[in-house]
């Protein structure tokens, strides 16, 4: 993609978004180049505590939406920017039927059975497409990456019951957190800036209005494993390249979800991360909304 200069605009909601998008052919190729096609990532084996990183992420994800669900037999799932497919892979022994979307599925190594069916399509598309007669549709770190929030969002509106509960995950972009770092001189920069991946950037307030203003209702919201809080000490500054710790931070946080969740109980680890919403210091936010 050729190099062009971010132009960074503030909504009327507060957040912000990439005023001069590339062109959708131009992100297209660059996503495919990334994500779909040379990523080491999608296909390298995961060391065993990121392995169960996943898993245990993706089971906490998953109870917390039963927990909202008010049919308790086991949901349909629409997966919504699929990506790696972990998601979908473990949780496919908790849903009846699961369907995973993305611009491809190449990427996807994990094995599902008959229950599962995965597409290869763009999801905008998809939406357009199709009935959505889901009682879960998820979108695990997909708005970030929109060029068109307004148009994906009224889509959803559009097609949903208002029986489907839907799960956002999305970073907890210039939270109060990021901004209190960066005016107290903690990090040198506006680290959570991630052009042109990211093209939105929400936090657990702005986000909260834009999702009123397009008449969702907000069922329940969580954050994540409060990653930023490191940075409060120098020591620990992960966005410092120089003191080579970003391996060693990630590894900290698989290991801290790994304890959680062998010894606590999932209410409890449920309302530790409601608490990490509350405060504002969640690197993630996951919102579950409704019609």
């Amino acid at each position: 993609m050729e190099k062009k200069k971010k132009i960074l605009k503030k909504s009327d909601f507060g957040h912000f978004f990439v005023k001069n998008v590339p062109s959708k052919s131009n992100l297209a190729k660059y996503y495919k180049s990334k994500y779909f096609n040379i990523n080491p990532r999608y296909f390298k084996k995961s060391k065993d505590y990121e392995e169960k990183y996943f898993e245990y992420t993706s089971k906490i994800r998953f109870e917390f939406l039963k927990s909202n669900l008010i049919n308790k037999s086991k949901p349909t799932l629409l997966d919504i920017g699929v990506g790696t497919g972990r998601f979908l892979f473990y949780t496919k022994n908790y849903v009846r039927k699961s369907v995973g979307i993305d611009y491809s599925v190449d990427q996807i190594s994990y094995k599902f059975g008959k229950k599962t069916k995965l597409i290869g399509l763009n999801p905008v598309e998809f939406l357009k497409s199709n009935n959505l007669k889901f009682d879960i549709i998820t979108l695990n770190n997909v708005v970030e990456h929109s060029d068109n929030v307004n148009e994906l969002f009224d889509l959803l509106s559009k097609k949903v019951s208002k029986k489907t509960l839907i799960l956002i995950c999305l970073p907890n972009d210039f939270s109060t957190l990021q901004k209190y770092l960066f005016k107290n001189k903690f990090v040198k920069s506006k680290y959570w800036i991630a052009y042109p991946d990211h093209l939105q950037y929400f936090n657990s307030e702005n986000f909260v209005k834009f999702l009123i203003d397009r008449k969702f209702k907000i069922v329940d919201a969580i954050g994540d494993y409060p990653v930023e809080t490191l940075l409060l000490n120098s020591h620990f500054n992960y966005t410092n390249k120089k003191l080579n710790i970003g391996k060693s931070v990630h590894e900290l946080r698989c290991n801290f979800i790994k304890f959680i969740y062998e010894n606590s109980n999932m209410a409890n680890i449920i309302e530790f991360f409601r608490s990490c919403y509350k405060l504002k210091i969640g690197r993630n936010n996951y919102f579950i909304i409704k019609k």
